[in-house]
């Protein structure tokens, strides 16, 4: 459900954001679930704000109970000089926001239980978000630095398994919280929505991996036709190489081209043509399936 529009961009609550607030309700603290939804909300704010500064566009937010997922018209994996701050922009935010409550507190404005509340939320918001869990701003620092070293899938791939890692990791700490630390029911909650959260949110890019690559490879024909020129990586394979293997070269911030050894010439394979191979003749075909192929068009 969309709550705000801010410069242009779409900010919407995730339905576990009201399971949150009903469970306020319940326990009867519904001011806490208030300053839970604005916190979040200026975290995530940082985070586009610094995007819309380094150009990035980004069409809307949705909102969950620990951050929140930006839906960017650009691929942030190809601007890796912005990707850095723009994930620590929500977790400096925080802190920043954090210390403002602390001069709250000293100067006693407000009530003085849901100002530590404030402060609390902030700091355990900043910090949890630097964890190296994807779709947490830890991860996403995590995922620039796979991508650089292993590839765009690849690297995706292992961020999303480390995000599945620290997602159920929350939910059974979560649950042994609630089961045998009876005092904390609070926090055992928090953990077990946090997890879940993590596990979504992670399942849901997840789904988008492909279409995140096929966003990849237009966004560097666009930078092409800006500069004029892209660095490309090259690599010699062989035809019994796997197109998913092959998938897992394609770089970031750089151009692929394979070269298929011939009989007669070599044939020259490019990122448009392993995506659009592994849409037609799936992802365990070999690079020799598509050199026929490509020349079955000519």
């Amino acid at each position: 459900m969309r709550v705000a529009r801010v410069a242009g961009i779409d900010f919407k609550v995730d339905r576990y954001f009201f399971l949150l607030f009903f469970l306020y309700i319940t326990f009867g603290i519904l001011p806490r679930g208030v300053i839970i939804f604005t916190v979040v909300f200026l975290h995530e704010l940082a985070h586009v704000l610094t995007a819309v500064s380094y150009g990035l566009r980004v069409r809307e937010v949705e909102l969950f109970l620990f951050g929140g997922v930006a839906v960017l018209e650009d691929d942030l994996a190809l601007e890796p000089a912005a990707e850095l701050p723009i994930a620590l922009a929500g977790p400096l935010a925080s802190f920043f926001l954090a210390g403002l409550g602390l001069a709250m507190k000293k100067w006693e404005w407000g009530q003085e239980p849901l100002v530590s509340f404030f402060i609390e939320a902030n700091l355990v918001l900043g910090a949890f978000n630097l964890l190296p869990f994807y779709p947490l701003d830890g991860g996403r620092i995590l995922r620039s630095l796979l991508t650089e070293r292993f590839g765009l899938q690849r690297g995706m791939e292992k961020a999303f398994f480390w995000g599945w890692v620290g997602g159920w990791g929350l939910v059974f700490a979560g649950l042994f919280s609630l089961l045998l630390v009876l005092e904390k029911e609070e926090m055992g909650i928090s953990m077990v929505l946090t997890g879940f959260f993590l596990l979504y949110a992670g399942r849901k890019e997840r789904r988008q991996l492909l279409f995140s690559l096929w966003r990849a490879v237009v966004k560097k024909k666009s930078l092409l036709r800006k500069k004029r020129f892209l660095k490309a990586r090259l690599y010699v394979v062989s035809g019994e190489m796997r197109l998913r293997e092959a998938l897992n070269l394609i770089p970031s911030g750089q151009y692929l081209l394979l070269v298929l050894p011939g009989t007669t010439e070599p044939v020259i394979i490019t990122e448009e043509d392993l995506l659009m191979a592994g849409a037609r003749l799936g992802l365990n075909s070999s690079l020799a399936e598509l050199a026929n192929l490509l020349k079955m068009q000519k």
